[in-house]
């Protein structure tokens, strides 16, 4: 059974687990409605909980070395990659 939101598929089929990416607020994005929606849709065929990464509940600073604080990084998006695969 296709995940969907309205109009349009997220996935084919369930994902094992899953790492929704978004530089917007954790708070009542897009991100937590995307990670809901593989959550519900795909709860008992997923390995691991859905881990959202997203920028701080803060104002996005405007200074690089502080924004990158703020917003999820590459480093911390692989980091999270090998948590959820256990290496």
């Amino acid at each position: 059974m296709p995940l969907s939101l309205p109009g349009e598929p997220v996935a084919e089929g369930p994902p094992p687990a899953g790492i929704v990416v978004d530089e917007g607020h954790r708070s009542y994005g897009a991100g937590a409605e995307l990670a809901a929606v593989i959550a519900e849709g795909a709860f008992w065929s997923l390995d691991a909980p859905v881990r959202r990464l997203a920028a701080l509940d803060v104002p996005v600073p405007f200074s690089p070395p502080l924004e990158d604080v703020t917003v999820p990084t590459p480093d911390l998006v692989a980091r999270t990659a090998r948590e959820l695969c256990n290496r």
